[in-house]
């Protein structure tokens, strides 16, 4: 049966009783996001309820006579906690907790209050009888740490974790269920009096962060969600701790042409928000305005992986320009974790203009260099990864000389043709489905153009661990696709042409932001080249071979992928007798173990057999 007990629960309550004192969990609206609405709350605007996860801190503005609705699902029976980080303000609301069943466990004034719960989805509400703000938390005992690494125990978002007498580490997983938006995890940490502890996460997003009791109790980290390792580590033996994990919810919306108060938090480097553009942007500027010097501004569409990035670098300025329509996430960082919080104010401004014309696929579109004009700018979408991208520009004026450049951001770089005359053209393979950003170059020259963009279908695919044959035109690129699964591998390719061709060979991978991730190029200076790389990632790569104008032809190519290990010599046998034995002049068969010393047939000591096969030849058994 479900019931309001705080009877049940004095170890609980004295252990968040402890930490209370310590001030460290009086968390600021500036380490964690609001969740709701930015303004405050009235009587007249009901909020709808709103699912909330165990762990994760709301805080609301309410106004006197509205209230605000919340649910969290209780995932195991067994005590919990719901608490605030401000006692005083909590007098300003009245609490009613309902279970499962539609029963009341809870009707008075909001204080910090044990629960013993069965599994279930809870419903609480508040009802503001001042104008005042909203801040409380579910936390329960829950969850479990073992002292072996390879058997670890379970923590998830909201466990309380307690253990005394602790001489070895501690270790559990974590998992956090995936958003469309970055999250905050807060491990926070009390030692026993006089107790040292190192507390570390480690996650598959390659995530990786560790404290020291003596510094910090606050291990912070950002996620759109994964599995992560915890690690508990005592500096002496005997030791004891309490561990408890909050989540934050989305992060504070930043505005356009508003500005925002905010700090990075003592424990931590970052402070992020959410920033979502309506419309294409010619301008976007973000000013940051801080007495700590250095600060950085980054802003990403994903936390990894995501199609752009763009960073101050530690000026208190970023300036845009093109910026698409979208979900951004703004953070404000330092190198390392701060030891007092660190305020600043944040602004966005930006400037709605024309935005960048699209290129239909296979569709023609024109366009003009006015005297003393450089570039001009253009989308193009591809709807499959693989896919080969054919680029045309051609002018009717002579005297032009336009190039191409394509790129996966704004103004970048990755694909260029660099052909002399009134045509160019471009092929590439996009490794990436979404937006490509076309520049067309007037070196100079000014006048009207026509510009072409198709997708050419998947792109040829080199013939793994094979041959591919192939022709280049005279001063043209030829590229190919060439998927590659795992890491650590070493990728080899060979390029024979016919006689007298002048033939270069390239290959090439970038991340979903256009950062090249592998390259190597050789530029032949003749029929033959060779690239050899030692694979890091996994993804598409594009082989290209490239030609010097006027000796374009036939070329093959020879490609390998193989594992390091496979190529070293390695022990033939591990024992082998000879079957009979004749004299030194008929040769005989010999003992075959010990480390190799040749690669072919041969009559050494440790080789596999004769260099001559003879008649009644002696077989290794």
């Amino acid at each position: 049966m479900m019931k309001h007990a705080r009877s049940r629960l004095p170890a609980l309550h004295q252990i968040w009783a402890g930490l209370a004192l310590l001030g460290l969990l009086a968390l600021s609206m500036a380490f964690w996001p609001s969740i709701g609405l930015a303004a405050p709350l009235s009587q007249a605007e009901p909020s709808p309820p709103q699912t909330v996860e165990l762990g994760q801190f709301v805080f609301r503005d309410l106004q006197i006579g509205a209230s605000a609705e919340f649910q969290i699902e209780a995932p195991a029976s067994t005590n919990y906690l719901l608490t605030t980080d401000n006692e005083e303000e909590a007098l300003a609301f009245d609490l009613v907790v309902t279970g499962p069943n539609g029963d009341e466990l809870v009707n008075g004034i909001f204080e910090t209050t044990e629960l013993a719960l069965e599994s279930g989805l809870y419903t609480f509400e508040f009802l503001a009888v001042d104008t005042a703000n909203l801040s409380f938390v579910l936390l329960g005992e829950l969850g479990a740490m073992t002292a072996d690494a390879d058997q670890p125990g379970v923590l998830r978002s909201g466990s309380i974790y307690n253990e005394t007498d602790v001489s070895e580490a501690r270790y559990a997983d974590l998992s956090i269920p995936a958003t469309d938006y970055p999250r905050q995890i807060l491990l926070f940490i009390e030692p026993g009096p006089e107790d040292r502890f190192f507390l570390s996460a480690q996650g598959n997003d390659a995530v990786a962060k560790t404290i020291s009791t003596d510094d910090a109790s606050l291990l912070s980290l950002w996620t759109q969600g994964g599995d992560y390792r915890i690690t508990v580590e005592p500096a002496e033996r005997r030791s004891r701790f309490t561990l408890i994990v909050f989540l934050s919810g989305p992060p504070t919306p930043l505005t356009l042409g508003e500005s925002i108060e905010g700090a990075i938090p003592v424990g931590s480097s970052q402070t992020v928000y959410q920033l979502e553009l309506t419309e294409d942007l010619t301008e976007l500027r973000l000013l940051l305005d801080s007495d700590t010097a250095g600060l950085t501004i980054t802003m990403v569409d994903q936390l990894s992986g995501g199609a752009f990035a763009a960073s101050s670098s530690g000026a208190p300025t970023l300036a845009l320009e093109n910026v698409p329509a979208g979900l951004y996430y703004v953070f404000v960082e330092t190198d390392l974790a701060v030891t007092e919080d660190i305020p600043f104010t944040l602004s966005a401004d930006g400037l709605t203009g024309e935005p960048l014309p699209f290129l239909e696929n296979g569709v023609p579109t024109t366009g003009a260099f006015a005297e003393g004009e450089e570039s001009a700018a253009y989308r193009f979408e591809v709807t499959l990864p693989g896919t080969l991208v054919q680029l045309a520009a051609q002018s009717e004026s002579e005297a032009a000389n336009f190039d191409i450049s394509v790129g996966m951001q704004p103004e970048q770089e990755i694909w260029r043709s660099y052909k002399l005359g009134a045509e160019d053209s471009l092929e590439f393979v996009a490794p990436y489905a979404g937006l490509y950003y076309v520049t067309v170059l007037s070196n100079g020259s000014p006048g009207s153009f026509t510009i072409a963009a198709a997708e050419a279908g998947g792109a040829p695919s080199v013939n793994l661990n094979g041959a591919t044959w192939g022709s280049v035109e005279a001063g043209g690129t030829d590229v190919h696709l060439l998927p590659i699964d795992g890491s650590g591998q070493l990728l080899s390719v060979l390029l024979a042409g016919a006689p007298g061709t002048d033939l270069g060979l390239g290959i090439a991978a970038y991340d979903s932001r256009g950062e090249q991730v592998a390259y190597a190029f050789d530029p032949g200076g003749g029929s033959t080249a060779i690239v050899s790389k030692r694979i890091e990632s996994p993804g598409l790569y594009e082989v290209s071979v490239s030609a010097l104008p006027g000796v374009g032809g036939d070329y093959l190519l020879l490609t390998r992928l193989e594992q390091p290990a496979e190529l070293l010599g390695e022990q033939w046998a591990n024992s082998a007798t000879a079957s009979s034995q004749r004299s030194e002049s008929e040769g005989s068969a010999q003992q075959a173990t010990g480390k190799p010393d040749t690669r072919v047939a041969g009559d050494a000591a440790t080789a596999w057999s004769q260099a001559t096969l003879i008649a009644a030849s002696s077989p290794l058994t």
